[in-house]
């Protein structure tokens, strides 16, 4: 048999025989005679069955029912899940002067009511149990824990009455209370070290969830806090720390925790071991088990404790199988991470199973069973975290060789789709979809349209109709293809697209603004002398060429119909900036921009721009001013215009208070350092003509 199914057997045998050997201790009831020691009580009980709760301590010290006790044959005392209540008596008789401490460990009891005789023939009552508030309680401890009023040398007489909804176990040992102290502090650094350790684990698991985002480290973790809680609450620390003063929650929160740590057990066990993929029926039955645990958390807040604690230890009984089941059926099919869920989860199932059996009476209550669950959940804590990165591995491993297998099934469709698309790109740009917000070409339907706000740049060659008449139309596609690729690449380098070739003409947008349509404009130029060198190296006459820049609102979208489509950009935006590339021969400019580009740039003064005129461009009821930029002219006539500049924009001043007297000096002073200045000429003659 295998390693993981050997092991589970192993430890179900040495558990068996544990519990039989512990089961089987004989208990003999006497008088207890105290010295300075430590005492254990169970072999010094006698009981007696109370079923209508209606007997009296005067009842029970009657002849009549002071027969009838039993002398306890287990140790400790268990009566299991019982509507009785029971009495319990023994006899003290100290022989040293001490302080006595008498601890019941069993914190899950509703009522304890304590009696004791003194040498003055009196009795003194005192009360406790899960169902009064912990603040009450005499000694504050997780127990209950009660002081013995017991005198040197005089037999005592205890009576205890005890009722419970749980499961009735009296593991009673007497103290002397310097012992108890002593031995209380070693008590609480081993509670606060496994539930520390608890904590830290659960931690780790949250903090591996957010960073791979696996549902089975959140539901491992979400699993490990609701059974904390519910240890805590067997524990009656619970009670001590968080709801002890909470008098019905105290009591409820038991079959809550229970029900809810069900319900991340079982969908932590789909997710870990995927069972929908490899066991798609038995994925069927732990998600039916999901609605009778919803149903446990749903009776803890609404009816008797009992129905519901005890619907819970039917269905811890139950999935703790099926759970068990469940693995070695998906590692038997080859699912490796199985076998390590098999080894952390088993200690944990059998001490859900036997802590249950000790709950119903089928099992003794002894040191075994009341610790087996909590070295279960210790040992699943330490362990399930391997397991789960064990499963990550895994799954990993096996997605990785599932992704190559894709990869190379979809390489070759991939370069075809990549050839394909990049074909596409040369036609329709690729900045134009992500306006559209377009994943690729095939996205793109008529009348897709969205409206920005960009630069845009025209550019054309200057007396192109009459260049063309001279060559053939091969030569014509030649020029014109060779006159393009040294000046695009411009466009690129400033963050911009061409939107279309329009013949010999471009027309570009940039996105992110002046600046960046204005220093394209400047590379232009500067790539039109490459060209002109170029040309005459071929024997050919150089060229000169306009640029318009405005920007503004436009559309860009489709236009066609459903079998032809095409992109275009609309509006006044466009319409301006191509007119402003016409009016660049008319002014002797080699770029032109608007006041609205003016207006976008970061550092006008970072650039050579003079203000040149104000027009009035057909289709505008405004005139527009407009801004020479020379950077890219030629030294001497850079040097001109800077000479000119302030002059000439005087003298537009002037103009515009149409104090055109004052203006026509200016200009003419102009016209002396720069007499090829079109845009000086143009405002001398519109002085002249307002006269």
């Amino acid at each position: 048999m295998t390693c993981p199914l050997r092991l589970a057997k192993s430890l179900c045998a040495v558990f068996l025989l544990a519990v039989l050997q512990i089961s089987a201790s004989p208990c003999h009831a006497g008088a207890v005679t105290l010295k300075n020691e430590i005492y254990d009580l169970g072999q010094h009980l006698e009981f007696l069955e109370d079923p209508d709760k209606s007997f009296t301590l005067d009842d029970v010290r009657a002849s009549e029912l002071a027969g009838q006790f039993k002398p306890s044959r287990q140790q400790p005392a268990n009566f299991s899940m019982t509507t009785s209540a029971y009495w319990v008596r023994m006899q003290l008789h100290p022989l040293v002067q001490q302080s006595w401490l008498l601890e019941i460990s069993n914190p899950r009891l509703d009522r304890i009511d304590l009696y004791v005789s003194t040498p003055q023939e009196e009795t003194i009552h005192k009360t406790t149990g899960l169902m009064f508030p912990f603040r009450n309680r005499e000694v504050a401890h997780q127990n209950f824990a009660f002081h013995l009023p017991l005198t040197q040398g005089v037999a005592s007489s205890i009576y205890l009455r005890v009722e419970s909804s749980d499961a009735i176990f009296l593991p009673m040992r007497l103290w002397p209370e310097n012992a108890f102290a002593a031995h209380e502090g070693a008590r609480q650094f081993q509670l606060g070290m496994y539930y520390g350790l608890l904590l830290v684990m659960g931690i780790v698991n949250l903090l591996v969830f957010f960073a791979i985002k696996d549902k089975s480290h959140l539901y491992f973790t979400l699993f490990l806090f609701s059974f904390t809680m519910v240890l805590l609450e067997l524990s009656g620390l619970s009670d001590r720390f968080l709801f002890g003063n909470m008098d019905w929650w105290a009591k409820q929160s038991l079959p809550f925790f229970e029900g809810l740590s069900a319900f991340w057990a079982i969908l932590f066990t789909r997710s870990f071991l995927q069972t929908e993929k490899n066991l798609p029926d038995v994925h069927r039955i732990l998600s039916s088990l999901i609605v009778p645990a919803l149903l446990i958390i749903l009776l803890a807040l609404m009816v008797d404790y009992r129905w519901s604690i005890i619907g819970m230890i039917a269905l811890g009984i139950g999935s703790a199988i099926i759970i068990q089941v469940t693995a070695v059926m998906c590692w038997r099919k080859g699912f490796r991470p199985a076998r390590y869920f098999l080894i952390a989860w088993a200690m944990f199932l059998f001490g859900t199973v036997f802590y249950a059996l000790a709950a119903l009476g089928l099992l003794t209550f002894n040191i075994f069973t009341n610790n087996i669950l909590q070295i279960g959940v210790g040992w699943m804590a330490v362990l399930m975290p391997l397991a789960l990165t064990d499963r990550f591995n895994t799954l990993e491993q096996e997605k990785r060789q599932a992704q190559l297998r894709i990869i190379e099934e979809q390489q070759k469709t991939m370069d075809v789709q990549r050839t394909m698309m990049d074909a596409i790109s040369r036609f329709v740009p690729k900045q134009f979809l992500s306006f559209l917000k377009k994943e690729d070409i095939t996205d793109v339907r008529l009348g897709d349209v969205v409206q920005k706000d960009m630069a845009v740049l025209f550019t054309d060659i200057r007396g192109f109709t009459s260049l063309s008449e001279g060559m053939t139309p091969d030569e014509n596609f030649r020029f014109i293809n060779t006159y393009l690729e040294f000046v695009e690449p411009s466009v690129d380098a400033h963050d911009g697209f061409v939107d279309k070739f329009i013949g010999d003409a471009i027309m570009a947008l940039f996105p992110d603004g002046a600046d960046k349509a204005v220093a394209a404009a400047i590379d232009m130029r500067k790539r039109l002398g490459d060209f002109n060198r170029h040309q005459q190296k071929q024997g050919l006459n150089p060229i000169d060429t306009g640029i318009g820049i405005h920007c503004g609102d436009l559309m860009l979208g489709t236009v066609g119909s459903k079998q032809r489509l095409d992109t275009t950009v609309i509006g006044d935006t466009v319409n301006l900036a191509s007119r402003l590339e016409g009016q660049t021969k008319e002014f002797g400019a080699a770029i032109i921009i608007s006041e609205a580009v003016h207006a976008k740039l970061a550092d006008p003064e970072k650039y050579c721009l003079r203000q040149i005129n104000m027009v009035q461009v057909r289709g505008k009821n405004i005139p527009v001013t407009i801004y020479d930029v020379f950077d890219a002219d030629p030294a001497a006539i850079k040097k001109k215009k800077f000479a000119t500049k302030a002059s000439l924009h005087q003298a537009l001043a002037h103009i515009k208070d149409e104090n055109f007297k004052k203006a026509k000096p200016l200009l003419k002073q102009c016209l002396d350092i720069y007499p090829e200045d079109k845009a000086a000429q143009k405002l001398l003659e519109q002085c002249e003509s307002a006269k």
